[in-house]
């Protein structure tokens, strides 16, 4: 059975080490299928479809289902383009609130005085690494339905300058413009 972890325990694996995903290079006549990010990492920037993997998922399961919650699209995977990685300064836990603690010394030793009388924060401060398994898929539906993830897509014919180099990375290794 495929198993979503809960959010706090997602965090603390965030922290500790890097997590799979699938991200998805969604071909159609109209050209690469590309969203706008609303949540940390790449919040505003366009992006690729793509996330996770859950527990006991399948990686060609995980890109079908990636591309339908994020995109609506059903799709049909045509090859893996590469693994690749990322890592960001953020995470997407990034505007959560902040847990602040006190932490006080009375001791006489004023080393351990200073290194001691701080703020203690369980922040989300943190950065996220990211080990991206890419696939080239085909939009066998054509109706764009995002979820809360992205704020807007396009479709592009070509690599755009503007694009972050991970992003143009992937797309160059699709061979979709060659």
């Amino acid at each position: 059975m495929v198993q979503k972890i809960p959010d706090n325990l997602y965090k603390k694996i965030l922290r500790n080490m890097p997590i799979c995903c699938v991200d998805i290079v969604i071909q159609d006549e109209k050209g690469i299928l590309l969203v706008y990010r609303k949540n940390e990492p790449v919040k505003n920037t366009w992006w690729l479809p793509g996330g996770r993997i859950y527990k006991d998922e399948k990686i060609e399961d995980a890109v079908l289902r990636k591309a339908f919650e994020e995109t609506g699209l059903k799709v049909q995977i045509k090859n893996k383009i590469g693994v690749y990685e990322t890592i960001f300064d953020d995470n997407p836990f990034m505007e959560n609130s902040v847990d602040c603690v006190a932490v006080h010394s009375n001791s006489p030793d004023r080393e351990f005085e200073k290194k001691s009388n701080q703020i203690l924060c369980n922040d989300s401060s943190f950065g996220v690494h990211t080990i991206n398994i890419c696939f080239l898929v085909e939009a066998s539906s054509h109706e764009v339905k995002l979820d809360n993830q992205s704020s807007d897509f396009k479709w592009i014919n070509k690599i755009e300058n503007t694009l972050p180099e991970y992003v143009k990375n992937v797309i160059s290794d699709s061979k979709v413009f060659n």
